[in-house]
């Protein structure tokens, strides 16, 4: 199962420190509502491996491989 979900490109962005301390780099902030779209879980593909992103009962996500 596959979707393509458009995403708003001009979202704010913030700037943090990267994982080897030599700059920033810039993150963009995406609202899940925006990805599940009314869902309580979406399908993501990354790297031929797929993941669920699932809205628990208690309000917070979940991502299971």
């Amino acid at each position: 199962m596959s979707a393509h979900i458009p995403l708003d490109h001009s979202l704010p962005t913030q700037s943090r420190p990267d994982a080897g301390g030599k700059g920033h780099t810039s993150v963009r902030t995406l609202k899940s509502e925006d990805i599940l779209r009314g869902s309580k879980e979406v399908v993501i593909e990354h790297a031929g491996t797929v993941y669920r992103l699932k809205l628990t009962r208690q309000n917070k996500l979940i991502l299971n491989k």
